[in-house]
């Protein structure tokens, strides 16, 4: 909620508790980038750099996926700046102004343009007196027929258009970002299998509350008792 321009801050209630605390984090972050941008740009404006902020969380490599949020969902990294354009190197380090960057795209424009065809007028042929000759008689000889050969041809490659290709790299981006985070899940599993001890039906644990999930008069740690071990190693308690 927002008066005159003033962060406020409101309660919200998620019915997932477990997935409360990964929110919380990024909210968080977002809170300290929108903070930064604020101090930079000496504004008090914050509606202004969410949309900056969250170009910049999209467009951040994320360990989990294995590279940006912006490249999993659309295929390709986000291009920023004339650095990620098509313009040669050498040219954009010429530019020292906009005047010279739309002096560049018009000279790109006009040389790119077909060139201009000139009319051409089309004169009669000369004609020729034909004196007429009286046909002339060739004896013809029975010729076996020639045979053809046949050589397979290569059947033709169909061009692929820009479309596929955009979306084959966005599927193979989703695979790729998918597999990564079945890779991270199998580490923090193998990770908490050396750390923690197996437990048995029947045991009691104490499992932390982390300080985002947990009001300032909760307890720092609740009880439970293991009553289901899976065969996926999962331990559900009571």
């Amino acid at each position: 909620m927002t008066t005159d321009r003033s962060l406020l801050h409101v309660l919200l209630q998620n019915l997932n508790c477990f997935g409360m605390g990964s929110v919380e984090r990024a909210n968080c972050d977002i809170k300290d980038m929108l903070v930064a941008w604020l101090s930079d740009n000496n504004t008090t404006d914050w509606t202004v750099g969410l949309k900056f902020v969250q170009f910049q969380k999209n467009s951040s490599y994320h360990s989990g996926i294995r590279r940006s949020p912006f490249a999993a969902l659309f295929g390709s990294d986000a291009k920023v700046g004339l650095t990620t354009s098509a313009l040669p190197h050498d040219v954009i380090h010429r530019l020292q102004s906009e005047d010279d960057l739309l002096a560049v795209i018009t000279e790109e424009t006009t040389s790119n343009e077909p060139p201009a065809v000139e009319p051409v007028t089309a004169k009669p042929p000369a004609v020729e007196p034909v004196t007429a000759e009286p046909p002339a008689v060739e004896l013809v000889t029975a010729e076996p027929p020639a045979v053809e050969q046949v050589t397979a041809e290569p059947p033709a490659v169909k061009p692929t258009s820009p479309l596929s290709v955009r979306q084959k790299n966005i599927t193979s981006q989703r695979k790729r970002a998918c597999e990564a985070q079945l890779s991270q899940t199998e580490r923090m599993v193998k990770r908490s299998r050396r750390i923690m001890d197996r437990g048995n039906i029947g045991n009691n644990v104490t499992i932390p509350i982390p300080m985002v999930d947990r009001g300032r008069g909760d307890p720092r740690n609740i009880i439970g008792m293991i009553w289901i071990l899976t065969k996926m190693t999962i331990t559900r308690l009571q």
